[in-house]
């Protein structure tokens, strides 16, 4: 869960929560929600655009995150990071009138791409999963972010639980 974040309440056990079929009833359907939020955590940043949903701590951070991994690096090393949506998990409506929750996934990609003729060293995670020791050209470390988005009836998206968890490497 987020810091400030709150779960609304379910239909009870016994009737169960129906899943979202068509959206209707909803601020914004799920995917284009989804695809909204992967888009905007670009690395850098695109250009400020008024999104389906307000911007979180996760949101926060995960930019935070890539500014802090770009400033050590100047001008020999460019970092790109792209956010792609991978898939919704589940989806299911809250009590009447009070909109849905969407589990989702959303891989992230930090590219790293030398300019110099030196070499880098990766950090433990990218070493671990790749490998590699010394990077000389480029490096991709894929994340999965997974989100749980809160989706009202008006207004905005809200994220409420997010983690994140890096998968693959590669790197030359």
């Amino acid at each position: 869960m987020l810091p400030s974040a709150t779960v609304g309440k379910f239909d009870a056990v016994t009737a169960g929560s129906a899943l979202i079929g068509d959206a209707s009833g909803l601020a914004v359907a799920p995917m284009p929600s989804l695809a909204a939020y992967a888009a905007a955590l670009a690395y850098p940043a695109p250009a400020a655009a008024e999104g389906p949903f307000t911007e979180d701590a996760f949101f926060a951070a995960v930019r935070k995150g890539a500014a802090d991994q770009a400033a050590p690096l100047g001008s020999a090393v460019t970092l790109k990071q792209t956010h792609t949506p991978a898939g919704i998990i589940a989806a299911m409506r809250a009590v009447s009138g009070q909109g849905a929750y969407v589990v989702a996934v959303i891989e992230r990609k930090d590219t790293f791409t030398e300019k110099t003729a030196n070499a880098l060293t990766p950090s433990k995670a990218f070493t671990i999963l790749s490998g590699k020791s010394v990077i000389n050209k480029n490096a991709v470390l894929s994340t999965y972010e997974f989100v749980v988005f809160h989706i009202p009836a008006s207004g905005k998206a809200t994220v409420v639980a997010a983690a994140e968890q890096p998968h693959a490497a590669s790197g030359t």
